[in-house]
């Protein structure tokens, strides 16, 4: 049984109110719907149904209601007993921005899950900004972002920050240019690969060192996800901005620009929902992931 949408039931039973219950645990009240769903499913019982706008609970709902509480208050107490941190069993669910699992990846994590047979993981790819929307709603439990924005629902942790790089394929023109101002006239002529602005990550491309090289960008291309940058680069010569890591494992066609003054940052972030209790196996996860980069 998930513990969440026990606590979920609990709350709702208070309440009454799907949308009043997801308020006050800061979640969407689909997340609600669908832990109290999962509930009924699993117990094979009906625990709550619709009385107008209200829910209220059935007689079964009531009977687990008050057998489910102690169980949860203990877990608590447990839970504070081993310094607030509890790997609890179920299913959990972790979300990456497009691309970015290759370098979070850490053998620990999957032989934590595999060293407990009631635990599951389910792993998603989004975009960044679709990663932060699923952890503040609870759709997902915890997430690793590239560069996102701040939301007021989530805490962050800093697992890495690198180096934004302007990069083209070695065919491109601009690497037989030795003069800076001649290589920026030329990149301002030629096409370049911007990532598509949305809610929830910082548009990399809008950065104060671009106006300072006199850097205008002819975005003809604009996509929404690393890969399909570096699948243009290989093909045509036009020029992008993008992490240092991407340029690592793509050194065998893929060269830097280098304008000399040119500096611009990103981050990796661990993000999770700071109105969920905190659980033991988003810190294993977490620790994983940074002692990878650190390696």
């Amino acid at each position: 049984m998930n513990i969440d949408h026990a606590k979920y039931f609990l709350m709702l039973s208070n309440t009454q109110h799907i949308q009043k219950a997801a308020h006050l645990l800061g979640i969407s009240s689909t997340a609600i719907s669908h832990g109290v769903a999962k509930l009924e499913e699993e117990l094979n019982v009906k625990l709550t149904a619709k009385s107008g706008r209200n829910i209220i609970l059935t007689e079964k709902g009531i009977e687990f209601a008050r057998r489910i509480q102690p169980i949860l208050e203990q877990l608590e107490k447990v839970r504070e007993g081993l310094g607030g941190e509890v790997l609890t069993s179920g299913l959990y669910k972790m979300a990456v921005t497009h691309n970015l699992f290759p370098f979070i990846q850490n053998k620990k994590i999957f032989e934590t899950i595999q060293e407990r047979a009631d635990i599951s993981l389910e792993l998603q790819a989004k975009r960044s900004a679709e990663v932060v929307s699923m952890v503040a709603d609870g759709s997902v439990d915890f997430g690793f972002c590239l560069s996102p924005m701040d939301h007021p629902s989530l805490e962050r942790k800093l697992v890495h920050r690198g180096k934004l790089i302007l990069c083209a394929r070695k065919q491109h023109p601009v690497f037989k240019i030795r003069l800076h101002d001649s290589r920026i006239k030329l990149m301002n002529e030629t096409d370049a690969i911007g990532i598509k602005a949305s809610f929830g990550i910082e548009n990399c491309e809008s950065h104060p060192s671009f106006k300072k090289l006199k850097l205008s960008p002819n975005f003809r291309f604009v996509v929404d996800t690393y890969d399909l940058k570096l699948a243009i680069l290989k093909q045509v010569n036009t020029w992008a901005l993008i992490p240092d890591f991407y340029l690592e494992e793509n050194k065998s066609w893929l060269q830097e620009i280098d304008l000399g003054d040119f500096t611009s940052t990103y981050t990796i972030e661990a993000i999770w929902n700071k109105n969920r209790s905190p659980l033991r196996l988003y810190k294993l996860v977490l620790d994983s992931v940074i002692e990878s980069f650190r390696n």
